[in-house]
């Protein structure tokens, strides 16, 4: 009795331990085995050896064992390039789905994005936007010279977030009323955070 269950359980374990059978890690872009990747063939493992899951090869010449590894090499690499291409075109329509461009002009209020850590500090704690501040230059679509109440920056457009208080810092009512950025610590040089 106890034999029995002992055969069957290891008739199981030969199945998981098969070289076909896949970890579930979510879906693969490829549908192949890294062993079909990189050797051409599935490998044969001690458990399909002991429990006879395999099928015996017929034995071929040099040559074409040769013809028929590179063969197989270059379909499934063939097969695996087409689906990470398809699964790359996915991911980039996607991405492209999600961003968000907002675009700003010369004079707009906006949070910027801290994603600095300080050491001694708990970043769950601390908030996650500065500011506000106040872009000074437009440098490209995506690029903005921000200034915030005693330095000046350049920041990406995914680093900014619009502000719409209604009670604006002091500094800021100034600034726009009489717009002179701080150049004291610019170079001409723009250095994205």
């Amino acid at each position: 009795m106890q034999y029995a269950v002992l055969l069957g359980s290891a008739k199981q374990i030969g199945t998981f331990l098969s070289p076909n059978w896949r970890v579930p890690s979510g879906p693969s872009s490829t549908d192949k085995t890294p062993n079909r990747l990189m050797l051409g063939r599935e490998i044969n493992l001690p458990a399909d050896l002991m429990f006879s899951s395999c099928q015996p090869c017929q034995a071929q010449e040099v040559s074409s064992y040769i013809t028929d590894l590179t063969a197989s090499l270059r379909d499934a690499h063939h097969e695996a390039r087409q689906k990470l291409e398809g699964a790359q075109r996915r991911m980039k329509r996607d991405y492209d789905l999600r961003i968000l461009t907002r675009t700003y002009g010369k004079g707009d209020k906006v949070y910027n994005l801290d994603s600095a850590t300080h050491k001694g500090k708990s970043k769950k704690l601390c908030p996650p936007w500065k500011g506000p501040g106040i872009i000074v230059e437009v440098l490209t679509p995506y690029l903005f010279r921000v200034q915030l109440r005693n330095k000046v920056f350049v920041a990406n457009h995914d680093k900014l977030k619009p502000c719409r208080d209604q009670q604006l810092p002091a500094w800021i009512n100034n600034f726009q009323q009489a717009p002179t950025p701080d150049t004291t610590d610019q170079d001409d040089t723009a250095h994205c955070l």
